[in-house]
């Protein structure tokens, strides 16, 4: 597979915040300036792993995976008597809606992360006027004098942490996952602060 497609599989989660400048980029008195203005980058997997903000979401998503996991293991009870095929069926549907629904809420919870890295970087940026701000991901070496991520991480830190997504209430109803039956039809993310509703 292409590596530059693997790469963008790999940091998929913030792409959104990423801004690529096609521009050519000139080293001068040990600074780095594209078209005549001061580069910088920030390291966006960093960002998301060190900040409050990214360990609530990746603590917000584990609940709400044994939340899933727990009504898929009641689920499996409940099917434990129908024949082999069938409930292996049945098992396997019920499966593919508990993934969209995790899809939906990493979606979520990592969307209102990335906006709070894009505010908080824009503010930075603001202060400091004509300073351009890139993805560290995106290029394939940066020094150290050009990363500010660590005041990034700070300004994350200094205000408040997102409010996710109540965690889901999952009850799969046995009919909905009988074999023949058409997936449920894809629901958008959960907004900040609303619950899912239940996985029937």
């Amino acid at each position: 597979m292409n590596t530059l497609f693997l790469h963008f599989l790999r940091f998929r989660h913030f792409w959104p915040v990423v801004l690529i400048l096609l521009v050519p980029v000139h080293v001068a008195s040990s600074a780095v300036r594209v078209s005549g203005n001061p580069l910088v980058v920030v390291d966006m997997e960093r960002v998301q792993r060190e900040t409050k903000a990214g360990k609530a979401a990746t603590a917000h998503l584990e609940a709400v995976r044994q939340r899933l996991q727990q009504g898929m293991d009641e689920f499996q009870k409940s099917v434990k008597n129908e024949s082999e095929p069938r409930r292996a069926e049945m098992v396997t549907n019920a499966k593919l809606q508990l993934e969209q629904h995790l899809k939906l809420y990493k979606t979520a919870a990592w969307g209102l992360v990335n906006t709070d890295i894009l505010r908080e970087t824009g503010t930075w940026q603001k202060a400091r006027p004509g300073t351009l701000v890139i993805a560290r991901q995106i290029l394939l070496a940066a020094d150290e004098m050009l990363d500010i991520t660590p005041d990034i991480i700070t300004a994350m830190d200094a205000a408040d942490v997102p409010t996710f997504a109540e965690l889901p209430v999952v009850n799969i109803a046995p009919a909905v996952c009988a074999p023949g039956k058409k997936p449920a039809a894809k629901q958008p993310p959960p907004k900040k602060g609303q619950a899912m509703p239940d996985v029937r």
